[in-house]
Formats: structure tokens, sequence, C-alpha cells
């Protein structure tokens, strides 16, 4: 008698129960083929909450803080200098303004205005990334939130000091 065999090396293409579907070979899996049809549209692939990204976008408005923040204190600096200057001799300072030429220390005092005002507007593109980050999916917020705060904390201050600056104006003082 004869025995009936599989010439197959092992693989036996009918493997599993036969339970009406049709039968794949037992070394067949579905997520193996590299042509399936991946969808259009639907939820993003799930991410394990401890293996979220920093959001770029949140550290940039963080970065962008931090530089406000130095451009800040150096205007400060500068504008330190510059009263220091101006408390040693007041009236010369006056009398070559009057004459029309550019007193001394006036380049201190114009370096501090420039680099708050360039800090301010650093800080209101820091808040706008600050605000896209704080709404980015997927991704860590802490930066973009600290990044936020920073920033707004910084152009509240800038907008305080204009008020407080045109108020004693009209008070006169």
């Amino acid at each position: 008698m004869e025995e009936n065999r599989n010439d197959n090396n092992g693989l036996d293409a009918t493997a599993g129960s036969n339970d009406g579907r049709s039968e794949q070979p037992s070394f067949y899996r579905p997520d193996d083929n590299p042509y399936a049809s991946q969808p259009a549209f639907g939820s993003e692939p799930p991410v394990a909450e401890g293996k979220l990204k920093h959001s770029g976008l949140g550290i940039a408005s963080f970065v962008l803080a931090i530089i406000s923040i130095l451009l800040g204190v150096l205007g400060i600096i500068l504008s330190v200098v510059f009263v220091a200057q101006l408390a040693g001799d007041p009236t010369s300072f006056l009398s070559e303004t009057e004459s029309g030429s550019i007193p001394e220390g006036a380049g201190s005092i114009l370096a501090a205005v420039v680099l708050m005002f360039l800090g301010v507007g650093i800080s209101f593109v820091g808040l706008i990334l600050g605000i896209v980050g704080v709404f980015a999916k997927n991704r860590r917020k802490l930066f973009a939130i600290i990044g936020l705060v920073f920033n707004g904390v910084i152009i509240l201050g800038m907008l305080l000091m204009i008020v407080i600056s045109l108020a004693s104006r009209a008070a006169g003082i």
C-alpha cells in the first residue's frame, strides 16, 4: 500500500479548521500584506501616554519667551546706565538736547527702547506659537503652556508700563 505523502516541505497549505472559510496557509498573517490599503480618513493611531513627544511649537514659544525676557533685562540694564549718567550732570544733558545736538547718553536709552519693543514683538510671535502648541494633538503641552504664560505676562507687563507712562504724562508728573 502506498502512503499519502505531503510534498510541500512541511508547509501545510490547508492547516486550520474547516469551518466554511477559505483556507489560508499556516504561514500567512493578514498584517504581512504590504499592498493592503490604509484608510484614507479615520482616527490617528493610538499613542501610548508615556511616549508623547513635546510640541515643537511649544518649545519654540518657550525659547522665544526666554529670549524676550533676556532682551527686557538688557533693556532695563541700559536704562539704568542712562539714568546713572543723567544723575551725574542732568543740566548738561538738557543743554545738549536744547542746542539740537545728540546728548552723550542718548544711545543707551535708545538701545533700551529698541530692545524692549523687539522683545515684545518676539513675545507676540511666541504667544501665537504657544496657543497653537496648546491645541496640538498627541503632543505634550508643558512647554507650550509655559511659553504661553511667559509671553502673555511679558506683553501684559509692557502694556501696563505704557498705560502707566501715559497716565503719568497726562497727570503732569
